[in-house]
């Protein structure tokens, strides 16, 4: 990269290496591990899914999977061509996948939990707005509205990147419309959560008692915790490319360190 008339930056795109891009170098060994991992989880998932036709809604975690493991093929891509080869579709691709993809399970939970106030007509009766269809559609339009608002944010950035006259203000706007869809997927998510545990526990649920509802919500709010943990993540890593000047500082917190702990642990666990 190099400046112009000291105002800015400009560079030809397909000249960038991996760092250029991350602000930090990405663990190849970490990204195939991820690729194989997501992998097999949604071919054992998906053929689980098809041993029970009533629960085909369950391919959404399916789906995940895979959009997640094209992700970090991309990624691996990126890094293997580093230095070599034009690697901004890559990337552009792997923030794609890896930041919308887990949209996807929400709605699966979301048709979880739409089935279970279905069967509590108890419990729904009288209350329109609770009916199954009505929560599963609800939530997953305020999700698809989210991931909309999220997609322009990142179209907003990368077409400025990849310009080669990339303007701050363009880019940290990007990533402002990014981190609103994402603040909106948070909030359903806790009010969906919220109604998740109001649901479980009104003893007019239709499913309670029965043998396999424990072990459905103890999966139910696992799959919640790790979705927390990865949009309250995004989440702060989107604020920080929001408030923070670009090129983001190397000593950036999440955006330059996101790797770090966990690369350490590898090579500490190879020796």
């Amino acid at each position: 990269m190099s400046s112009s008339d000291g105002t800015g930056i400009t560079y030809d795109v397909n000249d960038l290496d991996i760092y250029d891009f991350f602000n930090y170098y990405p663990s190849l060994a970490l990204a195939i591990t991820a690729l194989c991992l997501f992998t097999v989880a949604a071919v054992i998932i998906g053929i689980l899914t098809e041993r029970r036709k009533l629960y085909r809604f369950v391919h959404c975690v399916t789906l995940t999977g895979l959009l997640e493991a094209s992700g970090y093929a991309a990624l691996i891509y990126a890094i293997e061509k580093s230095g070599q080869s034009s690697i901004f579709n890559a990337y552009v691709a792997m923030q794609v996948l890896v930041v919308l993809s887990p949209n996807v399970i929400q709605a699966a939970m979301y048709w979880q939990v739409g089935l279970v106030l279905a069967f509590s007509p108890e419990l729904t009766r009288g209350r329109r707005m609770l009916r199954g269809w009505v929560i599963t559609t609800m939530f997953a339009c305020a999700d698809l509205f989210a991931l909309t608002v999220q997609a322009i944010g990142i179209s907003i950035w990368a077409s400025s990147q990849a310009s080669g006259t990339p303007d701050q203000g363009q880019i940290r706007l990007g990533c402002g419309i990014t981190l609103g869809g994402l603040a909106i997927q948070l909030i359903c998510f806790v009010l969906f959560t919220i109604l998740t545990a109001w649901a479980q526990r009104h003893p007019k649920n239709g499913l309670v008692g029965l043998p396999k509802t424990r072990r459905m919500y103890v999966g139910l709010y696992l799959a919640m915790a790790f979705l927390y943990i990865r949009n309250i993540f995004r989440f702060v890593e989107f604020a920080q490319a929001t408030i923070l000047e670009w090129p983001a500082p190397e000593d950036a917190y999440v955006l330059s360190e996101q790797q770090v702990g966990v690369v350490r642990s590898w090579s500490l666990g190879c020796k």
